[in-house]
């Protein structure tokens, strides 16, 4: 199933559920991701990307208008992340991601369980610390799985700038690997 820019027209016009279901498909791996880069948490990840989807039928008429879907697609999603985030905000969520952790490290032995939730904390310290633009780059590119001119055309900003933002990325996470293990590991030199 591939979803083509006609696609959107008949969405739109037609009101094709076969088109929608097409896009949904297409989109909805790189949508989740956004979202949980923006909530931390899978669920309410899950839920804005759904809550988007309804409401982008319910809304399908305004598609026709839609010059780049994939940058009408992630400002959606990042709105509605950080509306949630807003809205919930006083409400405590804890993380599938957090839960999935704990039930890998359970069949190792207790020290290096706690290296491990350790390294895997200091790593994902970095990645949060890192500037909103720099993290968001970063992930759409190492967690979506993007291509650098995929980022640069949704984002409106150079392929140039995407590998710098990528490279500054892996750069500050080497950098708190190797404070944290107190040594120039080789392994960590190429993390990529």
């Amino acid at each position: 199933m591939i979803f083509h820019r006609d696609d959107i027209v008949r969405i739109a016009k037609h009101g094709d559920k076969e088109a929608f279901s097409r896009m949904f498909h297409e989109y909805y791996g790189k949508l989740f991701g956004l979202a949980r880069y923006y909530v931390k948490s899978n669920e309410l990840a899950e839920e804005v990307v759904d809550d988007t989807f309804v409401k982008i039928w319910q809304k399908r008429k305004k598609l026709s208008g839609v010059k780049n879907l994939e940058a009408y697609l992630y400002t959606i999603i990042k709105n509605h992340s950080l509306n949630q985030i807003r809205t919930n905000s006083d409400r405590q969520f804890m993380s599938i991601d957090n839960v999935d952790l704990k039930i890998k490290m359970i069949a190792r032995n207790p020290e290096e369980q706690l290296l491990s939730k350790e390294m895997l904390s200091v790593m994902e310290h970095s990645v949060s610390s890192l500037p909103e633009r720099c993290g968001l780059v970063y992930r759409m590119v190492k967690d979506d799985g993007l291509s650098y001119k995929e980022v640069a055309a949704m984002l409106k900003i150079s392929v140039k700038m995407v590998e710098k933002h990528v490279g500054t990325a892996l750069r500050r996470i080497r950098q708190e690997m190797t404070g944290y293990t107190g040594r120039s590991n080789t392994n960590l030199k190429n993390l990529k």
